[in-house]
This record gives structure tokens, sequence and C-alpha cells, in this order.
């Protein structure tokens, strides 16, 4: 286990009376210190540092680790469905706390099931999931019109998935942008995202606290 420091949350400034803290008025700031498995650090650190590409990747590899399936290399839809809930609320926490709300599976997941997403795949579904989460874009070309004997060019325009260097990687991105999961071909991801979004309902994760107990609220953090 490893100990980190974050900001308090409303509730928990509200529980632990922080405002009337004598310690906390004098230091201006106020700590909660909590424990974390030793092999989420890593990802801990990228997050907090806002290195989201490297916590993109990471979070596969950690998911790959706690799956067994490093050898693999890649989660199917089976490895999803029985993902340890405690491992998988502790991911989502991570990105939803240090993103502010932006990123985080369960941010994904409320969205998706806004459009009318299940643990089934719906193309339609997965394509507006798609937009509202900036994986999807518009571009156009111009060709040469054959049909004349003049050099003559339309203009074409369609709608693509992107591709994985073509992720925002960081907080100007759409809402529920990240994570992708290290996935090369973003369309692909629907092999796993649709029972992704199941799990984290069966295993009640919302984006909410993770909801360890705090050791301590401590104005110093070399303490």
């Amino acid at each position: 286990m490893a100990f980190h420091y974050r900001l308090p949350e409303k509730e928990e400034i509200n529980l632990y009376s922080i405002n009337d803290d004598k310690q906390f008025s004098e230091s201006g700031i106020c700590l909660v210190k909590f424990q974390l498995p030793s092999k989420y650090s890593k990802l801990a650190d990228y997050l907090w540092s806002g290195e989201w590409k490297k916590a993109d990747e990471e979070t596969d590899s950690v998911m790959l680790q706690v799956s067994n399936k490093e050898k693999r290399g890649v989660l199917i839809r089976e490895d999803i469905q029985n993902f340890p809930c405690d491992d998988l609320r502790i991911i989502d926490y991570l990105w939803v706390y240090t993103s502010k709300g932006r990123f985080g599976f369960s941010v994904q997941k409320n969205i998706y099931q806004s459009l009318g997403g299940t643990s089934e795949y719906n193309e339609k579904v997965w394509d507006d999931f798609g937009d509202h989460v900036g994986w999807r874009v518009k571009e156009s070309w111009v060709y040469d019109n054959e049909e004349t004997s003049e050099v003559t060019f339309d203009t074409v325009a369609s709608i693509r998935w992107i591709y994985y260097n073509e992720v925002t990687f960081n907080t100007t991105a759409p809402m529920g942008h990240l994570p992708v999961n290290n996935t090369r071909h973003v369309a692909a991801y629907h092999y796993t995202f649709s029972p992704l979004a199941s799990r984290l309902v069966n295993c009640n994760i919302s984006g909410q606290s993770v909801g360890y107990k705090h050791t301590q609220l401590n104005p110093n953090p070399n303490q």
C-alpha cells in the first residue's frame, strides 16, 4: 500500500468542519491522506501530474495485470465482465477525481446510457456516443470529376473514427473523451466498452468517491 494526498471533497469539509479548524486557517491548506494499492501508484502519479497519455497507457497496463492477461496483451468481453469491482472503482475514481469529473469510465458510462446504450452493441448508439465524446471527426476531401473533360473538383464530406494518435490528451477534450485504454483504432473499443458499462452498473460505480476510510485530514502533507 502507498499513501497519497488530495484536497478534501465538499462532503468531507462539512463532515470534518475544516472551515472551523484553527490549524487549517493558519496553514491555508488541508489535505486528505489515503491509502492506495501500490500497483496504482504510477497511474495516480500520472493523473495527478496531468500526463493523460501516460495515464491512459498505464490504465491499460494495470487492467491487464489485474486480469492476469499481460501475456495475451488484450482484454476480451469475458475479462471485463469479471473484472474486480474494487479495482475498477479505484481506477475510475482516480480518473474522475483528477480530471474534476471530466474523464473516467463512469463519466463515459453515464453518457453512453443517456443515449440508450446497453451491454449489447448498437451501431447507432455507438456512433452517437463517439460523436459526443469526440471519438469521431468530420473530414472532407476533393476528387477529380471524371464525368467531364474539364478538370473540376467536388468536395466530399464524411465522418470517421479517430486513431489513437488523434486522441486529445488534455482537458480541452470533450467530456468522456478519456480513457480509451490504449486502443489503436477507437472504433474497435466497442468490443469491450459495452460490457464495461454494464460492469460499472453491476459494481454500483457512479463516479462518486471511492469511499476509503481517510486516515486523517492533515494540514501538513509532510506528516
